[in-house]
């Protein structure tokens, strides 16, 4: 039967650092069989797919698309910018194929920068009621946590009683923070 060590190395490596079966078996010196054992007993393609899934990942993510659009907007934005010299030259020439070119390409950046601000508005507002629905309420915090001190207490007493002062000044803090 393997160690625990390796059991617990593994969990991490598979639900934490994506790694598969045959790469942690690998690099643990134990059977594929019995990472795929593991992974299903203790169900941790769950707990992979809830940490991938998470409302932080979520949040990283759509932040990460409004900085695309943001920079989308900013690359239209200067390109418009380098057009309305050019079509003032063009007026002064009176190049009419030119000027129309260009008022053409000048309606196409703004176009594109509308599109852009209202894609950028409507993902600030996803992150919001993301922000938003999923946010714990203090007494649902504060259960979790006396459950949590309840099982520490079970599990070692001694301990327990060591993080009695840590316990206190944890709740006070989240209190005050979550209002």
């Amino acid at each position: 039967m393997a160690k625990e060590k390796e059991k617990n190395s593994a969990r991490i490596f598979y639900t934490e650092h994506g790694k598969t079966a045959k790469w942690i078996a690998n690099a643990l010196n134990v059977t594929e069989k019995t990472v795929g054992n593991w992974i299903a007993k203790y169900k941790w393609k769950e707990l992979r797919n809830a940490n991938e899934n998470s409302v932080e990942q979520q949040v990283e993510n759509i932040k990460e698309i409004i900085n695309d659009i943001v920079e989308d907007r900013r690359t239209a934005r200067l390109h418009l910018n380098t057009l309305k010299p050019l079509l003032k030259i063009a007026k002064d020439n009176g190049d009419t194929d030119e000027i129309q070119s260009i008022k053409d390409q000048i309606s196409d950046l703004r176009r594109d920068i509308v599109s852009c601000d209202d894609g950028a508005s409507k993902w600030n507002k996803t992150l919001e009621n993301l922000d938003k629905n999923n946010k714990v309420s203090l007494s649902t915090y504060i259960q979790v946590m006396e459950d949590i001190f309840k099982d520490l207490q079970n599990y070692d007493p001694k301990l327990y009683s060591q993080s009695l002062d840590f316990q206190e000044q944890h709740i006070n803090k989240v209190s005050i923070s979550k209002g």
